[in-house]
């Protein structure tokens, strides 16, 4: 089935009036760069203009041209509103009354070019939104799916939202306001104004078994040469090597895994998925860091190590397990990345978990640093063919043998590691250690 590709979450460049102002990002765990270079020549850099445009002062019946209504339940208000809109003319609003809330929708169909990226954006007000399930109130969305980009809750001024997305490979894309979503139902007023639809312009770079996603003006304004991004990309494809020779097998059935820029915040620095979401306020200062320090990115190895853990069948914690296995790449290919604004080489990262440890055992407490603590005190044994040998020999999540439980999928790794190395790993843990352990993953 064709659908629309849709990366989507919340970013509001205003909440006073029109005049749309970005967002700082939270700092990120990279030194400090050096003044920002002059764009690089290789990259056109001239802004895109919008494709499309929605003002909502077209039109002759109750809605907009070519705006349809639809709801859940039969208790929502669409308004064509007359006036109060964002900058002049018109506008159009959902209401709902009812105190049990509804999922309403206006929305149109754009025929756009296929598999383009583009940009949705559009201005929200709000009076007295509130959830009756759910957390969406008002958004704008793309297509059937649950992908969209929700306003704040409450009462306020016109505030801007956008999201990115591909359109499929017909190009049609369904687009609109709503007031609630799937398994959200919401009370209170919304406002919509002023939609865009602009190419989102990125360009698609080529690994063996990635490919890069990036924003002309991030390559460009970062400084990094085609060199250095070049040697980056082959440097993952390394990466992508390593991970499967630890676990024995690849994600997505072998199919390239996506590095996508995301104008909205996904969540993170980075999310894993395919393709991983990377915000758009690091890339340019990550990229400059990757051509200057040679850097191999810390973060997105990390996002490529959830990847790797599958269907999740040995994840007792997804962040220990990207990190376990970021230390094995790391190690095997003696790769240097930045964390906490520090740079290491190979092994040396085992002291970043080393001393986390040790921070918490100074305090009296515990924390999941043990593992890569003992970890690699049994690697400095056997090496990495134990872990390997763990991982090939578990059981995938649809066999009864895998555990469902976190303690379970814990003592299964464990016992897994103690037949392939030979002694019992359990052990190797102090009494306190691993009855701390067992006691967490059992609350």
């Amino acid at each position: 089935m064709n659908r629309v590709r849709i990366l989507a979450g919340l970013v509001i460049l205003s909440l006073v009036g029109c005049t749309s102002v970005a967002p700082s990002p939270s700092p990120s765990a990279s030194p400090s760069p050096s003044p920002s270079p002059s764009p690089s020549p290789m990259y056109n850099v001239a802004p895109a203009s919008p494709v499309a445009t929605v003002d909502f002062d077209t039109g002759t019946g109750a809605l907009p041209a070519g705006w349809s209504k639809q709801q859940w339940m039969n208790r929502s208000t669409f308004v064509w509103e007359s006036e109060g809109s964002c900058r002049s003319g018109r506008c159009i609003s959902i209401e709902t009354t009812h105190s049990e809330g509804n999922d309403a929708r206006l929305y149109t169909t754009f025929h756009l070019t296929p598999s383009q990226w583009y940009i949705l954006s559009g201005w929200i007000k709000g009076e007295n939104l509130q959830n009756t399930s759910g957390s969406s109130t008002a958004n704008l969305f793309v297509g059937d799916e649950f992908m969209h980009v929700a306003g704040p809750s409450g009462t306020f001024d016109w505030t801007k939202v956008e999201m990115t997305f591909q359109a499929d490979d017909t190009g049609e894309a369904k687009i609109g306001c709503r007031l609630g979503h799937f398994g959200s139902t919401a009370t209170g007023k919304a406002y919509f104004d002023d939609l865009e639809i602009t190419p989102f312009d990125v360009n698609r770079l080529e690994g063996e078994h990635h490919y890069l996603d990036l924003e002309t003006a991030d390559i460009a304004s970062s400084g990094i040469s085609e060199a250095d991004l070049a040697q980056w990309q082959a440097r993952l494809d390394q990466v992508y090597d390593a991970y499967a020779e630890l676990v024995g097998d690849v994600p997505f059935d072998g199919e390239k895994i996506g590095i996508a820029s995301v104008r909205q915040y996904p969540g993170g620095w980075a999310v894993a998925g395919n393709p991983i979401q990377w915000y758009q306020p690091y890339i340019a200062e990550s990229l400059q860091m990757i051509g200057d320090e040679d850097d191999w990115s810390f973060g997105i190895i990390h996002e490529l190590g959830h990847d790797f853990d599958l269907d999740y069948r040995w994840v007792w914690d997804a962040e220990l397990w990207a990190n376990i296995k970021l230390e094995f790449v790391v190690e095997a290919l003696d790769a240097t990345v930045v964390f906490d604004w520090q740079a290491y080489r190979g092994e040396e990262l085992r002291s970043v978990f080393a001393n986390s440890y040790a921070d918490a055992r100074s305090r009296g407490e515990y924390n999941w640093a043990v593992i890569h603590v003992r970890f690699a005190e049994l690697r400095d044994d056997y090496g990495w063919e134990p872990f390997k040998e763990a991982f090939r020999a578990y059981p995938p999540e649809s066999d009864p043998d895998c555990p469902s439980s976190l303690l379970g999928k814990f003592l299964l790794f464990i016992d897994l590691l103690s037949e392939a190395s030979g002694e019992d790993i359990q052990a190797r843990f102090e009494t306190g250690e691993w009855e701390w352990m067992v006691g967490d993953l059992s609350a």
